[in-house]
């Protein structure tokens, strides 16, 4: 199986100032693949100041990604649906409007030429975080309600992820979606007993963060490695069958072009 890897925003704005200068090795093109949600992310970060800036590392990934075609994965929505239920989604649009964004990113001489898709994406993503805010509060709610322990909180999360893909909740068995979806899974549950047990917790307050949870549905794909600088994903995933996948990498070594690269091959190899 070959695999492949894919970033945090962290992780995409270090390793694009390792190969700001000169192109990852040839036999590793191909290996990174862009993740929606940091794409997402990155393109918010054009509309601030620094966006000439951000722009640039943009047109870098050339330089570390297949450069012929930045490849972006499907949305989680999409993700979910196949990696978690069975169930292909032929139709991704909003990740073919990243990948739109992403090619008019490689091709622009200016922000100002990039400003207009980055907005509209921007609020893309504020929308997403809002919903995203609005659903774990419901969750919180009800958790410290009804403290949500063993099959009761597999039961309230499947029935969201249904409802949120809009598919029948009985689709496909309980454990098999929550081993499909492990990684994901753990941090979700973690993630609530963490929110639930703080009575100041605001959702919308940590808005922000609740998207971390998202980028690790891809690992329901067995070829597929995360890459991130932060702790916290392999903290709230150490009794995941995928935890093997989520690797660390300490900022440090981002500044070596030649040990980032080794570290990319032992992933991939």
């Amino acid at each position: 199986m070959n695999a492949l890897v894919y970033l945090d925003t962290d992780a995409f704005h270090r390793i694009g100032q390792t190969f700001r200068l000169r192109p990852l090795a040839a036999d590793l093109h191909g290996k990174i693949l862009l993740s929606p949600i940091t794409a997402l992310e990155v393109f918010s970060h054009l509309t601030v100041k620094r966006g000439d800036e951000v722009l640039d590392q943009i047109k870098q990934i050339r330089n570390w990604v297949n450069p012929n075609r930045a490849e972006v994965l499907p949305w989680p929505d999409a993700a979910i649906s196949h990696l978690g239920f069975n169930i292909p989604v032929s139709d991704d649009s909003f990740t073919q409007q990243i990948q739109h964004a992403v090619d008019v990113c490689l091709e622009a001489d200016s922000v100002i030429d990039v400003l207009d898709s980055a907005s509209k994406l921007k609020k893309a993503l504020d929308a997403v975080k809002d919903a995203s805010a609005g659903q774990f509060k419901t969750l919180i709610d009800l958790y410290r309600r009804e403290p949500l322990i063993g099959s009761r909180f597999d039961e309230v999360w499947i029935a969201g992820l249904t409802q949120r893909i809009r598919i029948p909740i009985d689709t496909r068995p309980r454990a098999q979606v929550a081993s499909a979806l492990s990684a994901y899974y753990h941090f979700e549950k973690e993630k609530l007993i963490v929110a639930g047990q703080n009575l100041n917790y605001d959702p919308y307050k940590h808005k922000n963060d609740l998207l971390d949870s998202e980028q690790l549905v891809y690992l329901g794909d067995p070829a597929l490695h995360f890459l991130t600088c932060d702790g916290g994903f392999g903290r709230r995933t150490k009794n995941s069958s995928q935890h093997g996948r989520i690797h660390r990498i300490s900022p440090r070594s981002f500044e070596d072009p030649h040990n980032m690269e080794e570290i990319l091959r032992r992933i991939t190899r």
